[in-house]
């Protein structure tokens, strides 16, 4: 599929010659800023090419807006114009801009200074994945998600409407699996619950390893008893299912503790407050057994 390039220039002239010289991209177009907001309501480009001399807002000021915006922040800009001073290159870049191209166009420039911008991006992301992601299993990582869950919390905070759980997991006997068969069937292991897990929550809900044999599951939109019946569903289901490694079939079962954000002081209401409600949880889940998932927190 060819690359979406959003092309934001007033004048028509000057876009269908851009169109023209990249006709193996998909190119969008908008004449100003009010134009473009309404294209990024139904499209999210790879790339922004942004004229600076518009009516009402002008590009710097445009390209400032969407670096503020999360969606859009990572889409790389370059500003296309008649000025080329200093002064407005470092302007250019200040506003958030990754390369500059003057008016008259030179196909070849404009398509090596496209390819360099995605380039850079493709890369940025590669490493950014590479850091929020679970080398082993290939869900997000501990770290990733306790910033999306701060994220999260602190949205709560100013949204009391807002309702989420998380949920702690941990594979019983895991030690016994290592072992008995081996560390490499203990990846293994890993690996295949978490892909279980991945598929089986809602696009819109997130698992991380949380280290070692443990994940944790943020659910949105979902109190605890809500998310009980969808973890119950996994658990059992997991239960039900033989991993063969190596013609070897391995029963794997886990724990789970669940917490919600109605459980929190809404002035100190931390992830980390959250985690340890859950995780509490889980240990009385241990405690009791095995293979089970405790909601509540034991009354004294």
């Amino acid at each position: 599929m060819a690359e979406k390039i959003l092309v934001v220039d007033d004048s028509r002239i000057d876009t269908t010659t851009i169109t023209k010289l990249l006709d193996d991209y998909s190119v969008l177009s908008a004449s100003c800023g009010d134009e473009m907001w309404h294209v990024l309501k139904h499209e999210v480009p790879s790339i922004i090419l942004l004229d600076v001399v518009m009516p009402g807002e002008d590009g710097f000021q445009i390209a400032k807006k969407l670096s503020h915006i999360e969606k859009f922040a990572d889409i790389p800009i370059i500003f296309i114009t008649s000025k080329d001073t200093g002064r407005d290159v470092e302007k250019g870049f200040d506003s958030g801009g990754v390369d500059y191209i003057k008016k008259p166009y030179n196909e070849i420039e404009l398509r090596a200074r496209i390819r360099s911008a995605l380039l850079k991006k493709k890369r940025e992301l590669d490493l950014r994945a590479k850091t929020i992601t679970d080398p082993l299993t290939g869900v997000h990582n501990r770290r990733y998600f306790f910033e999306y869950l701060d994220k999260i919390v602190e949205h709560g905070r100013r949204n009391s409407n807002k309702n989420f759980s998380i949920a702690l997991i941990d594979i019983d006997h895991f030690k016994n699996i290592n072992d008995t068969k081996g560390h490499q069937a203990g990846d293994f292991v890993l690996r295949q619950l978490a892909e279980f897990l991945r598929k089986s929550i809602r696009p819109y809900d997130l698992v991380a390893r949380y280290g070692g044999e443990e994940f944790i599951i943020l659910f949105k939109d979902c109190s605890r008893k809500d998310s009980l019946e969808i973890l119950q569903r996994i658990k059992d289901a997991v239960d039900r299912e033989r991993y063969r490694f190596q013609d070897d079939p391995i029963h794997v079962t886990f724990s789970g503790g669940i917490a919600d954000n109605r459980e929190l002081e809404k002035e100190t209401a931390s992830a980390e407050s959250l985690v340890k409600i859950a995780d509490e949880r889980l240990y009385r889940a241990k405690e009791g057994g095995r293979n089970r998932i405790v909601i509540e927190t034991a009354t004294k």
